[in-house]
């Protein structure tokens, strides 16, 4: 069993090594500027750091549960806003206290449709407390955790329940692009453990074996070609990608999103997702420069530093947790509704 695995290591180790090998010739494409596709006309960029700026940033925290006949998730949103001069020089937590949301689905979900439901729900609730951060605190840049698009994950069946949510997530979304777009506030999507594969398909006719390529992300290549503090010129996703998510939005406006990678110290290449404004190539090295700089803090972590404060603010503590699944037991267990059998197995 044992020599299976390491034979199985092994077979990937010298994979990895093969593509090693290929990033270094894309590298030097890419600071040839050869590349088609890109954006900035220089394509393998050193970071110009920029040190002032302010930026807001949200996330939630949440837990899911179900009964029998009953499904329900607990939602705790939370947001930060930060000013920076070449240090953090202003913090404020865009509430006070925590939004607390416990939601229970209206309509009997099919269990593929759980996961759906609880992430459309996290969302919608993290998108209206930073449209009030935008409004309250008119910042320069606003920060998403994770993707400035739904997943395709997240996407329901057009004959589903949920597509109705789904269809009003989307018109949040389109609030905050139009806000954004209309007071010239930067929108990022900052992707912590990103899986996408958009740069290797933008350079994919530039390989000379294209099967290496099979089961490999755009995080793992890159960062055998960036070297610390440098990042790739912004290209253009989802409308090049035949993206679902992105055609269904495109009946509420035309909407443009450019993605970069930006490597500043031992950590893998950040992944950074914008929504497009007619920006100056200068705008957009300043916007690369900004989440750099407010990304490197440690030696081998980059992940910036507002989205972390509002990810601090939003976790459930486990009394939290214990405190809504008693009250819920209490509430409904007497109607002689019961846990899954799963739950209940002895």
């Amino acid at each position: 069993m044992f020599s299976s695995i390491k034979g199985q290591v092994d077979k990937y180790t010298q994979r990895l090594n093969e593509i090693s090998n290929l990033a270094k010739a894309i590298k030097s494409k890419l600071i040839d500027g050869s590349i088609k596709g890109f954006v900035e006309q220089e394509q393998y960029q050193k970071i110009e750091y920029s040190f002032k700026g302010t930026v807001i940033g949200v996330d939630s925290g949440f837990f899911e549960s179900s009964l029998t006949g009953l499904d329900f998730c607990y939602i705790k949103t939370a947001g930060s806003f930060f000013v920076y001069d070449k240090k953090l020089c202003r913090y404020e937590k865009l509430l006070q206290n925590p939004n607390y949301e416990f939601k229970t689905s209206e309509n009997s979900l099919q269990k593929e449709e759980l996961p759906k439901y609880v992430s459309i729900s996290r969302l919608r609730q993290e998108l209206a407390l930073l449209f009030c951060g935008l409004q309250n605190k008119n910042p320069e840049y606003a920060l998403i955790d994770g993707n400035v698009l739904p997943q395709a994950v997240d996407r329901p069946q057009n004959n589903s329940v949920l597509y109705k949510d789904y269809e009003d997530l989307l018109q949040d979304f389109v609030k905050i692009y139009d806000y954004c777009n209309s007071n010239n506030i930067s929108l990022l999507g900052c992707v912590e453990d990103s899986r996408a594969n958009s740069f290797l398909k933008l350079a994919q006719n530039d390989f000379a074996s294209k099967s290496l390529l099979n089961n490999i992300n755009d995080v793992i290549f890159l960062n055998y070609i960036l070297e610390k503090d440098s990042c790739i010129s912004f290209f253009p996703i989802f409308a090049t990608e035949s993206n679902l998510i992105y055609n269904d939005l495109q009946q509420y406006g035309k909407f443009n999103f450019y993605a970069s990678y930006i490597k500043v110290n031992e950590d893998y290449p950040l992944r950074l997702e914008l929504l497009q404004n007619n920006y100056s190539s200068q705008k957009l090295r300043d916007i690369k420069g900004f989440i750099a700089h407010i990304s490197n803090y440690a030696k081998d972590y980059c992940f910036p530093s507002v989205l972390l404060d509002a990810d601090e603010q939003a976790k459930l503590t486990q009394n939290e947790v214990n405190i809504v699944k008693n009250l819920v037991d209490s509430a409904i267990l007497s109607h002689g509704i019961k846990h899954l059998r799963r739950e209940r197995r002895i």
